[in-house]
This record gives C-alpha cells, sequence and structure tokens, in this order.
C-alpha cells in the first residue's frame, strides 16, 4: 500500500552525507540551503520501480490518507523546485543495490 498523491525526491544517502561533511567543513554558517534529489517523484511510481527491482509483479494499492499532514504531503511543500543537490536517480539507486537477492522482500 502507498498513499495516493504523496510526491517525494529521494536522495541517496552517500549524496546527503557529502553535503552534511561540506557544512561541517566550511564551518558555523547557520541555516544552510535544502538539499534534494535529482526528481519529484510519485510514491506509486516510486514503489513500482522498487517492485520491478526485486522481481515482484508492480500491484499496488493506493492508500488514501485524511488530515491535514496529508494534505500537505499531496501539496509538495516538502519537495523542492530548485537547486538540487543530488544527482542519483531512484532506478540508479536500485541499480546499484543489486539482484533482488541482495534487495529486501516485502513480508
Amino acid at each position: 500500500m502507498v498513499p495516493g498523491g504523496f510526491r517525494f525526491q529521494p536522495m541517496a544517502a552517500s549524496e546527503a552525507a557529502r553535503r552534511l561533511v561540506e557544512i561541517v567543513g566550511e564551518g558555523p554558517s547557520g541555516r544552510v540551503p535544502d538539499i534534494s534529489g535529482p526528481e519529484v517523484r510519485d510514491a506509486v511510481d516510486l514503489a513500482r520501480a522498487y517492485r520491478r527491482a526485486i522481481g515482484q509483479a508492480p500491484r499496488i494499492i493506493r492508500l488514501p490518507l485524511a488530515g491535514r499532514a496529508a494534505a500537505a504531503f499531496r501539496r509538495g511543500g516538502h519537495n523542492l523546485p530548485e537547486p538540487r543537490y543530488g544527482r542519483q536517480t531512484w532506478e540508479e539507486f536500485l541499480a546499484q543495490r543489486g539482484t533482488r537477492d541482495n534487495l529486501p522482500a516485502e513480508r
């Protein structure tokens, strides 16, 4: 099940860590610009790509979520239009992780 209408901007942990190291190396900076992955993607699309990567049929159930927090996620205010820091796409991440044998399968 995946929340319907949610869009995310996944970023590789290695890229986020690299940016944190850069920030620390620059010394005290106050508030620094937000960072994000290279593309905004629908949660259903991300889940389908993951299921394909682990060799399972991309059967996805959209779960409607109510409430103010869910509405805020559907509006996409947590995603950044520009500048984006990350470069690795979701598909590149999945390919780097390897085959279905070393990706965690769903229960």
